[in-house]
C-alpha cells in the first residue's frame, strides 16, 4: 500500500509542472485577451451638416466639387433671395422722386425769378444811369440859373445904392428907392430859390448813385423796387421750402440706404463653416433656383470623427463613458488613442440625422459603443480623397477593469487539461492512504 501509494504520490508531482506549464504557455497566449477586449466590428463616422436655403432664390455661387477641404470661415455656398423688393422700400422710393420733383420745380422757380430780378436789376440800373445823366444836366441848368441870379441880385444892388445915393441930393424920388429895393429883394430871393432848386437836385441824383430805394422823381423807380422786393420775398420762401425739401429727401435717402444694406444681407444667404470639414454633397450650378427649406449641400465636420463599436452585452460593467481606447484603422500600422463617449444597447434609435458612413453597424445583440477619435490635418491631400477616412473599418481594444475572468479561464483550461480534477483525487486518495497507515 505505501509502495502504490508513494507511486502515485511521485506520478502527481511529475504532472504538476506539466500542467504549470501548459497553462503558462496558453495564459501567455489569452492574456490579452483575457485583460482586454478586442472589437473589430467597428467603423469610422462624423457628423454631417446639411446647410438648407431660408428662402426661394438662386445660387450665384456654387460650392466646391464633393471631398473639396473648407476650413473654418470658408464659405459653402451663396443663395440669393429671388422675391421683389417690399412694398415699404418702394414707398420710400416713390416717396423720394415725389420730393425731388418737387425740388426740381422749385428750384427751376427760383432760376426764373432769378432771371426776372437780374432783368429788373438791369432796367432800374438804366433807369438810374439815365436819370444821373438827366440830373448832371439839370445840375448844370441850375449852376447857370444861380449865375443869372447873382448876376440880377447884383444889378439889383447897384440900381438901389444909386438911386440911395441921389436921393439925398433930391435928384429921385422916394417911390423910385422903394422900388429899387424890392427889386434887390426879389432878386436875392430868386437867387435862393435857384440855390434850393440845385441843392433838391444834387440830393437826388446822390440817391440814384447809391442806387437808394427812395424814389425822388419818378414813379418808375418805385414800381421795380416793389416788384424787386416780391422777389425777394418769394425767393425766400421757395428756399425756405427748397430747404425742407432737401432735408426730408436726405432723410428718407438715409432710410432707404439702411433698408437696402438690410435687404442684402437679409437676402443673401451666404453661410460659413464654422469647423474644418469635407464637401459630402455639393449644391447644384449656378443659377439653380432652390425652394425655401431645401437642402443645398452637406458638409461632413471632420473635426468631430468617432467610432461606432459593436461589443458584447457582458462587457457593460466593464466600459464607461471618459475610458480611454486603442484603436487602429484597418490597413493602419499606427494606433492612436480613442476616448469613449457613450455606452447603449441594440434597442436604443439611433441618431440618424449625424449618420454620415452607411450602412450604420446594426446591433442585433448587444452594445453599441461611441468613441471618439478627435480631427483630422486638413491639409493633407488624402484626407479630402478619403473623406476623412468615414466608413474605414477599425479594430478598437478595450482595458477591462477586473480580471476575474482570468481566474475562471485558468480553471476553464484545467478542466480542459485534465489535470485538476485528476490532481485533486490523487492527492485526497493518497491522504487517505496516508492516514490508514
Amino acid at each position: 500500500m505505501q509502495t502504490a501509494g508513494g507511486n502515485k504520490m511521485r506520478a502527481s508531482v511529475l504532472r504538476i509542472p506539466a500542467a504549470i506549464v501548459l497553462l503558462g504557455a496558453a495564459g501567455t497566449a489569452i492574456a490579452p485577451r483575457l485583460t482586454n477586449h478586442v472589437s473589430s466590428a467597428a467603423v469610422v463616422n462624423a457628423p454631417l451638416v446639411s446647410v438648407y436655403s431660408p428662402f426661394d432664390g438662386t445660387i450665384v455661387t456654387a460650392s466646391e466639387w464633393a471631398s473639396s477641404v473648407l476650413e473654418p470661415g470658408d464659405t459653402i455656398a451663396v443663395v440669393r433671395d429671388l422675391r421683389s423688393e417690399s412694398a415699404h422700400l418702394r414707398a420710400l422710393r416713390s416717396e423720394v422722386a415725389r420730393t425731388s420733383g418737387e425740388i426740381s420745380g422749385i428750384s427751376s422757380q427760383r432760376r426764373r425769378l432769378e432771371a426776372v430780378e437780374e432783368d429788373l436789376r438791369a432796367r432800374r440800373t438804366g433807369w438810374i444811369a439815365a436819370r444821373i445823366d438827366w440830373f448832371d444836366h439839370r445840375l448844370d441848368e441850375a449852376d447857370a440859373n444861380i449865375a443869372a441870379a447873382r448876376a440880377a441880385v447884383t444889378q439889383a444892388e447897384d440900381v438901389a445904392d444909386r438911386l440911395n445915393r441921389l436921393q439925398g441930393t433930391g435928384n429921385v424920388t422916394q417911390r423910385d428907392v422903394s422900388a429899387a429895393e424890392a427889386d434887390l429883394a426879389a432878386a436875392r430871393a430868386g437867387l435862393d430859390r435857384e440855390i434850393a432848386v440845385r441843392r433838391r437836385l444834387q440830393v437826388e441824383r446822390d440817391f440814384l448813385e447809391a442806387e437808394d430805394t427812395v424814389d425822388l422823381g419818378s414813379s418808375t423807380l418805385d414800381q421795380i423796387n416793389s416788384r424787386l422786393d416780391e422777389i425777394a420775398l418769394r425767393d425766400a420762401d421757395l428756399y425756405t421750402r427748397l430747404l425742407t425739401l432737401q432735408t426730408s429727401r436726405a432723410a428718407l435717402q438715409t432710410e432707404i440706404s439702411g433698408l437696402e444694406v438690410e435687404k442684402a444681407r437679409n437676402d443673401t444667404f451666404a453661410p460659413k463653416s464654422s469647423h474644418g470639414g469635407i464637401i459630402w454633397e455639393t449644391s447644384g450650378q449656378v443659377g439653380t433656383n432652390v425652394g425655401e427649406g431645401e437642402q443645398i449641400a452637406q458638409v461632413l465636420d471632420c473635426s468631430r470623427r468617432f467610432l461606432e463599436v459593436m461589443i458584447g452585452a457582458s462587457y457593460i460593467e466593464s466600459i464607461t463613458p471618459g475610458d480611454s481606447v486603442s484603436v487602429q484603422l484597418k490597413g493602419d500600422k499606427a494606433r492612436s488613442e480613442g476616448t469613449v463617449f457613450a455606452v447603449y444597447g441594440s434597442g436604443a434609435r439611433p441618431n440618424r440625422q449625424m449618420e454620415a458612413a452607411r450602412p450604420r453597424i446594426e446591433t442585433p445583440d448587444g452594445l453599441r459603443v461611441i468613441v471618439g477619435i478627435g480631427p483630422v490635418d486638413l491639409t493633407d491631400p488624402d484626407v479630402g480623397r478619403s473623406f476623412c477616412d468615414v466608413g474605414r473599418a477599425a479594430e478598437v481594444h478595450f482595458t477591462m477593469k477586473s480580471i476575474s475572468a482570468l481566474s475562471n479561464a485558468f480553471a476553464s483550461l484545467r478542466k480542459l487539461a485534465g489535470f485538476a480534477p485528476v490532481m485533486t483525487a490523487e492527492l485526497e486518495a493518497s491522504n487517505t492512504d496516508t492516514a490508514v497507515n
